[in-house]
C-alpha cells in the first residue's frame, strides 16, 4: 500500500486559490527516509511543472496523509489544477491527522507544532520569519527566502510521519 504524506505551502489572498498560488508541495512516502519537494517558483512553474507533477503522484498513491489538508491544502490543490484544466483530481483515500487527533485527544490546541510539542516528537516546526514569506512570492530575487519556505514545508511532512505513526492507534476507517 502506497501511503503519502504531503504539505504544501503558499501565498497571496486570504489562503484562497482564486488569489494565491503554491509555492512547493513537499511529500514523502511512508517507507522514505526524507521527504522530496516540488517546486513551484513562478506561476507559470506552478501551472506548467508542479501541478501536472504533482497530479500524476497522486495517481500512484493509495492513501494521503496530511495535517488539516483536508480543509485546506488538498481544496487548495484541487481549485488550482482544476482552474487550469477543468479536470478534478481522482478522489483518494484521505487521512486527515488533525481530525484524528481533534476527535480522539485533549490537548490545549491543534495544530501541527502544538501536536509535535506535547506529544515531544523528534521533528519540531521549522519557524520563518513573516517576512520570508512576502520575499518567497519573488524567489529569483529572494532565493534564501524561497528556501526556507520549503525547510519548513519538508519539516512539516516528517512531522505528519511521525503524527501518523503516533495517531495510529485511533485511524480506523480512511474515507475519500
Amino acid at each position: 500500500m502506497n501511503i503519502m504524506h504531503f504539505d504544501i505551502e503558499t501565498v497571496g489572498g486570504h489562503f484562497e486559490a482564486s488569489y494565491g498560488r503554491v509555492l512547493c508541495v513537499s511529500y514523502m512516502m511512508d517507507h522514505w527516509k526524507s521527504p522530496k519537494t516540488i517546486h513551484a517558483r513562478t506561476l507559470q512553474e506552478e501551472q506548467e511543472d508542479a501541478l501536472p507533477k504533482l497530479k500524476e503522484l497522486w495517481d500512484d498513491v493509495d492513501i494521503l496523509t496530511s495535517w488539516n489538508g483536508k480543509m485546506f491544502d488538498f481544496k487548495f490543490i484541487q481549485s488550482r489544477i482544476f482552474q487550469a484544466t477543468r479536470q478534478p483530481i481522482d478522489k483518494k483515500k484521505h487521512v486527515d491527522l488533525y481530525h484524528i487527533a481533534k476527535a480522539n485527544l485533549k490537548f490545549r490546541g491543534f495544530r501541527l507544532d502544538g501536536f509535535a510539542k506535547d506529544m515531544t516528537m523528534e521533528h519540531q516546526k521549522y519557524e520563518v520569519p513573516a517576512r520570508d514569506w512576502v520575499k518567497a512570492m519573488e524567489s529569483e530575487t529572494y532565493p534564501q527566502a524561497y528556501k526556507e519556505i520549503v525547510k519548513h514545508c519538508e519539516q512539516d511532512v516528517r512531522m505528519t510521519r511521525e503524527a501518523f505513526h503516533i495517531l495510529k492507534p485511533f485511524i480506523i476507517r480512511i474515507h475519500k
